[in-house]
């Protein structure tokens, strides 16, 4: 009778995070408090676990989808070398030296890898560095620490590519610039 007064109580203290992370509208609190919570809660096998993992496998993932926001992009200051060089219309420019750092327009959500899902992962991170135009499209994708086996980051460049941004501008002239992202996969 405790055991089943406790594992109702823990069931119930997962779902309440997963709510207080839906009405802030936090992903980080969806996927560091909650989903823990219920991933618990399923490996325990007790009366809750059914209804745990349809939380792990659905409800969360669906949560996130809904709360998918483009991801920031990181600019690094220049240094005093890079301050003193001139660029042309349509060059590479570093981002710290832009008018304004670019911000997505439009950032289609990567789609889970099904190799990751295969393998039993429930979270992943795509770190990619990306080429915007002068027109603020994206026009090429690498892998920062180089390929994964779990698919991370082939689902990100294949939307990535697709992804647009204000176009980059140096001195008021369109240039083209590389940015770091960084995609998590819940």
């Amino acid at each position: 009778m405790a055991a089943n007064k406790a594992a109702a109580a823990e069931f119930l203290a997962a779902e309440k995070l997963f709510t207080r992370a839906m009405q802030r509208k936090d992903r980080t609190m969806l996927f560091q408090q909650a989903q823990p919570a219920f991933e618990r809660i399923a490996l325990a096998k007790g009366r809750y676990a059914a209804p745990a993992r349809d939380y792990v496998s659905t409800k969360i993932p669906a949560a996130y989808r809904k709360l998918w926001r483009c991801p920031k992009l990181a600019v690094t200051p220049a240094t005093a070398s890079l301050l003193s060089q001139s660029y042309k219309e349509g060059e590479l420019v570093p981002p710290g030296l832009l008018d304004a750092p670019p911000e997505w327009t439009s950032c289609p959500q990567p789609h889970y890898p099904f190799t990751a899902k295969q393998a039993g992962l429930t979270m992943g991170l795509a770190m990619i560095q990306v080429i915007v135009d002068e027109k603020g499209s994206v026009t090429e994708v690498k892998s920062r620490p180089g390929q994964d086996a779990d698919g991370f980051y082939n689902s990100a460049a294949e939307r990535v590519r697709q992804w647009k941004a204000t176009p980059p501008r140096w001195k008021g002239k369109a240039v083209k610039t590389s940015l770091t992202v960084d995609i998590l996969f819940p």
